[in-house]
């Protein structure tokens, strides 16, 4: 009976040994995302984002995975009695809702293969990705939870059959033929195509031989709400397991998720950026600028976007027709209106432009085709904006109405010799002094549209004459939609968080014309303060004097506005009589309004 009992445990010893080296030879390694994505960075909304509700500026989203310089992620080595066995890792990212090219398409971001290496530290392939290009910020009045996703796909494998990383690498090799920059693929770009025919293949073959694969995945909920309130950084932490006993790897990424996580177990990080951008046409990420600065708005750089090869420009998409918008634009017989409108739609649907961007690239084409960038003091510019009035608000307050240089006298006759420092007071006050002007001639939305150049800052408001608010005249006025998409210069603006009086004092009067600029100033010493003197004459013909002064810290905002009533043949009005502007000033009609 001992001997019998004695082969029965040996028996049961060798079974049970022989179960467990099985299972522990099956047992598989696994890598799987945190379900819960972490916001690690957020900042506040700039004054730009704070000021509307969408159609505004670029969100940019890029996928890095990151990896700690201490970290050895080593794949492929079994717990159990040492043994090893080849690892397949293989990242990627889905987006859904976003208007892309690549939109619910499963990209690959990164790979990791033990093969030839099992147990030994490795290091991923794998690049700094933009998986969302420059998108326009959308209206986030429509926003509803769910709208936007991002998914992290993190898929493995232990079988030698399959070939998941060299399926994934095809598809990230295949991106890197578009690389814009040397750190960057870029997937897409705002206009092109990039995607189809030559990366799509290889996007989808991936996707189709992983699609039956089991992963891990981590889901970043958005919608334009929540992106507007400006989310700068997500992070997923991956992490590594093993399957136990007769668990698959869907058991184990399923009952860990749900569980906490060891932070040793952690291998890598998957770190996600939001960009937030103002203008396609200006480098500078996050700011309050209204508008991107002149330099970068110049026609030449506008109609030349994106400068890729292989993708046409801007000029190139607008010009596609036969006859072409500009040819359209140049002829007579053609309906100003509707040829604006068609330009307005392109630049919105095709394009996908923002708001702002519409209303710059609409300024130099219009410059290109009519070989001039005075059109805006003729006919065609009320026609042009007649169904589309905030773009033709905003190319006013961006520009300014009108040539500014005849409206500065060469000199300072009046007052002596022509001061050595005032080339430099002309070659920048008069620009400033033409913002003004065209926000003030602006039929409505002044108050607004004062607000964002101003940066979200008041000013010191002096009215000498205590006449010139007129409160009933600064309401906001929205303009009706229109058939072409024009809504109106700020329909979907909400209050700043803070009343800036001041500025709606200052921008509660309407002003038919203003111009005059000049430099009134004592010395030479004195020409290198930022002011400038006008001239203004309101809807009640009656003619101001105005004084501003803007910031010595560049970029120059308005610092304060004086303000006082001219009459003929008072001080002021000589003093402006005396001076030369040129042909075609509006000088002389202001003055001429001034009553005795």
């Amino acid at each position: 009976m001992k001997i019998f009992f004695k082969k029965t445990q040996a028996v049961w010893l060798v079974f049970t040994m022989s179960y467990l080296f099985s299972q522990a030879s099956n047992a598989e390694q696994v890598l799987f995302p945190k379900a819960e994505p972490i916001l690690s960075e957020s900042m506040d909304p700039p004054l730009w984002m704070s000021l509307a509700n969408g159609d505004d500026g670029y969100v940019r989203i890029s996928a890095e995975v990151k990896i700690p310089p201490t970290s050895c992620i080593a794949l492929g080595k079994n717990p159990f009695f040492g043994s090893k066995q080849t690892t397949q890792v293989a990242l990627s990212l889905k987006t859904s809702g976003f208007q892309t090219n690549l939109s619910d398409k499963d990209i690959p971001i990164a790979t990791f293969d033990s093969t030839g290496h099992e147990g030994d530290c490795i290091s991923p392939a794998k690049l700094p990705i933009t998986v969302i290009p420059l998108t326009r910020l959308e209206s986030s009045l429509s926003g509803s939870v769910g709208d936007l996703r991002i998914m992290l796909n993190v898929r493995s494998t232990t079988n030698t059959k399959y070939e998941l990383v060299q399926k994934a690498q095809i598809a990230v090799s295949a991106a890197a033929i578009f690389t814009t920059g040397a750190a960057t693929i870029a997937l897409t770009t705002l206009m092109g195509k990039i995607g189809e025919p030559a990366l799509l293949p290889f996007i989808e073959g991936f996707e189709k031989y992983a699609g039956n694969m089991t992963n891990g995945s981590s889901v970043i909920e958005q919608d334009w709400i929540k992106i507007r309130k400006v989310p700068i950084k997500y992070e997923i932490p991956v992490y590594l397991a093993e399957t136990k006993w007769d668990e698959s790897a869907a058991d184990v990424i399923t009952r860990l998720q749900r569980g906490e996580l060891d932070s040793n177990n952690k291998q890598f990080t998957v770190v996600l950026k939001f960009d937030y951008v103002r203008s396609i046409f200006d480098s500078a990420p996050i700011g309050p600028n209204y508008l991107p600065n002149r330099e970068n708005s110049l026609t030449k750089h506008v109609l030349a976007y994106p400068e890729q090869p292989g993708l046409p420009n801007i000029l190139q998409v607008l010009n596609s027709g036969s006859p072409s918008l500009g040819q359209d634009l140049s002829n007579p017989n053609k309906n100003t209106s509707e040829t604006c409108n068609a330009i307005y739609t392109k630049l919105s649907t095709e394009i996908r432009l923002s708001k702002p961007d519409r209303a710059i690239t609409m300024k130099a084409f219009i410059d290109e085709s009519m070989h001039s960038s005075d059109w805006p003091q003729t006919k065609l510019f009320s026609d042009c904006f007649r169904d589309l009035k905030d773009t033709g608000e905003m190319i006013a307050t961006h520009y300014g109405l009108g040539e500014v240089l005849p409206e500065v006298p060469d000199g300072q006759k009046a007052y002596g010799p022509t001061f050595p420092n005032f080339p430099k007071w002309k070659a920048e006050i008069p620009d400033l002094m033409a913002k003004i002007r065209g926000i003030l001639t602006l039929p409505d939305n002044r108050n607004a549209a004062l607000k964002l150049l101003n940066r979200g800052t008041d000013i010191e408001f002096i009215d000498y004459s205590t006449a010139w608010e007129t409160p009933s005249l600064n309401q906001v006025v929205a303009s009706s939609p229109t058939a072409a998409g024009g809504t109106g210069a700020v329909q979907s603006v909400t209050p700043l968080p803070t009343l800036l009086p001041n500025i709606e004092k200052f921008s509660s009067r309407k002003i038919s014309q203003a111009g005059c600029f000049s430099a009134f100033y004592p010395d030479d010493t004195n020409m290198t303060v930022p002011k400038g003197y006008m001239l203004m004459l309101d809807d009640s013909n009656r003619v101001w004097l105005g004084i501003a002064t803007f910031t010595d810290v560049r970029p120059r905002i308005l610092s304060s506005f004086e303000v006082t009533q001219v009459v003929n043949g008072d001080g002021w009005h000589q003093s402006f009589s005396r001076k030369n502007y040129g042909e075609n000033a509006i000088c002389p009609s202001i003055l001429n309004h001034t009553p005795i």
